[in-house]
């Protein structure tokens, strides 16, 4: 009772507001103050490891979508080399439709001068009909050989719209040629700038990663 008494009276003797000096003579005040720093201790721990979790769980995301992302980067580059193949082949073939143009023309030429040359024999058995219709014989020959000819000249004309007809179709399927290359084209150019979208968010992935593996390194730090 008396070590009670003289407690009592140190307190008595501490000024009013030295409350430190009080929770360092109280042993319940003491144990009080550590309890409430271990939990506060425990919230920021729990704190942190939920801070922790979600980073987890977001780097996790940003490397499927990073993943994702890589496939999708494939994907497009392949279609890209089909693409630049398929534009090959369209090429190589309207060089060999225009060869084959080349060739027609050719020929329509040689036709046409077959005809140019006919005119000019016709022309001439004309005259030399005019000249000879006094020998019934020879008015017969040349009307003979006036009809071979006009025939000759009817097949030849046959022969060239049969060339036209086809260098028409020629000209259709290099200009379907022509409007599918474009086509092409322009699906390579939206491959190319999808591809570009793609490393875009490729390279804001890897950003982000970085950031959150930093984030963890300065957490682990602390």
């Amino acid at each position: 009772m008396q070590l009670d008494s003289e407690e009592n009276m140190q307190l008595y003797l501490i000024l009013p507001g030295d409350q430190d000096t009080i929770s360092l003579l109280d042993p319940k005040i003491q144990e009080s103050e550590k309890e409430i720093e271990v939990e506060s201790l425990l919230k920021d721990l729990a704190s942190v490891k939920v801070q922790l979790e979600v980073k987890d769980l977001a780097y996790k995301q940003a490397l499927l979508k990073l993943d994702h992302y890589q496939k999708t980067q494939d994907e497009l580059s392949t279609l890209l080399n089909n693409s630049d193949s398929v534009k090959i082949k369209y090429i190589n073939v309207c060089k060999e439709s225009n060869i084959r143009m080349n060739e027609l023309e050719s020929n329509i030429k040689e036709m046409s001068d077959k005809l140019q040359e006919f005119e000019n024999v016709q022309k001439q058995l004309s005259h030399v009909t005019n000249e000879y219709t006094t020998s019934q014989g020879q008015v017969l020959n040349m009307e003979t050989e006036l009809d071979a000819l006009r025939r000759a000249k009817v097949e030849s004309t046959m022969q060239v719209e049969a060339m036209e007809t086809a260098l028409q179709e020629e000209k259709l399927k290099t200009e379907e040629l022509l409007r599918n290359i474009a086509e092409l084209n322009e699906t390579i150019f939206h491959l190319q700038l999808n591809a570009h979208e793609v490393d875009k968010e490729n390279t804001e992935i890897q950003l982000a990663t970085k950031i959150v593996v930093e984030a963890e390194a300065q957490l682990e730090r602390t």
